[in-house]
């Protein structure tokens, strides 16, 4: 206090705008530790495969031959490499994805591969979903496994223009992206 009494020239300095500004630094520094808290989950395709509904969708038309114009369902298996690179442990409660089609945008929910789905892939398919489920993701533990989503009514020639987002969600509300 004696030194802003002694130099009044720097007290005015200091009251008018040093304040609130070392105010606002502190509170960004408090924002960013609370940022570095939070989960930080990496998650990436390491494979997809598009395969048709045959539950759905009919295999062949009166000709002996797919039609590539018309709109069937799809089966959208996805093998998702993950891990939490955080000192935070995560659970991840929900799995969503988002295709988007030209300008019409359609979520899709995951579900598990039936034994049927695993025979007509003609390969292994272990499940991504029950092995996190439920399961404290701590930093470094990698888990791999495989999504299936339904995509409903699209035409083969539209698959190539696809655009598919998965992110999932952690028991905190924060979404984490998988890079595809």
């Amino acid at each position: 206090m004696a030194f802003m009494h002694a130099h009044p020239h720097i007290a005015v300095f200091v009251g008018t705008w040093l304040s609130p500004a070392l105010m606002i630094l502190g509170f960004l520094a408090l924002l960013t530790e609370r940022k570095l808290r939070l989960p930080n989950i990496l998650a990436r395709c390491t494979e997809t495969k598009m395969l048709s509904n045959l539950n759905t969708n009919p295999l062949q038309n009166s000709e002996g031959r797919t039609q590539s114009n018309k709109k069937l369902d799809w089966h959208w298996l996805v093998q998702i490499q993950l891990a939490n690179q955080s000192d935070t442990s995560a659970t991840i409660e929900a799995v969503k994805a988002q295709v988007k089609i030209g300008k019409r945008t359609v979520e899709s929910e995951h579900y598990e591969a039936t034994d049927e789905l695993k025979s007509e892939a003609n390969m292994n398919l272990p499940s991504l979903w029950n092995k996190i489920r439920g399961v404290p993701l701590v930093k470094g533990a990698g888990h791999r496994g495989w999504l299936c989503f339904n995509i409903k009514q699209v035409s083969e020639q539209e698959l190539g223009r696809l655009k598919m987002k998965i992110w999932f969600i952690d028991a905190l509300g924060s979404k984490h992206k998988v890079r595809c």
